[in-house]
């Protein structure tokens, strides 16, 4: 990434080929929060789908899925939650995400950090 902000374009669509767009905007992803993008979004249907992606310059996102929270008044038959943490991408592609991302039951998933090896920062040169 570039040592400075970056226009990225967002879409929230009902459908996975991006076709029936109800939502879409530009956000900075900034250098200070490790370029990302955070999008807060209003009139959404409550117990739905939807889908979305990400476009910067001539990249574009694989479409990702997500799930609305029920209506206030409703209360779900269930909820399955998926958690990760402290994920050292360094050693290994983490393959094992792909099943939660996948799996239609599980509602919300959090990944809630990513760690780096701390033990190159202690090797200091003689």
């Amino acid at each position: 990434m570039p040592s400075r902000s970056v226009p990225v374009a967002w879409e929230v669509a009902e459908d996975a080929g991006m076709r029936t767009v109800v939502a879409r905007g530009v956000e900075e992803a900034r250098i200070e929060n490790a370029h990302s993008v955070h999008v807060e979004l209003k009139g959404l249907k409550p117990g739905r789908e939807y889908f979305y992606r990400f476009r910067s310059g001539r990249h574009i996102s694989a479409v990702g899925r997500t799930l609305t929270s029920p209506a206030p008044h409703e209360t779900p038959a269930a909820l399955a939650m998926a958690f990760a943490s402290c994920s050292q991408y360094e050693h290994g592609y983490f393959t094992a995400y792909t099943r939660p991302a996948q799996d239609p039951r599980i509602s919300c998933c959090t990944w809630a950090t990513i760690c780096t090896n701390t033990r190159r920062a202690a090797i200091r040169p003689r």
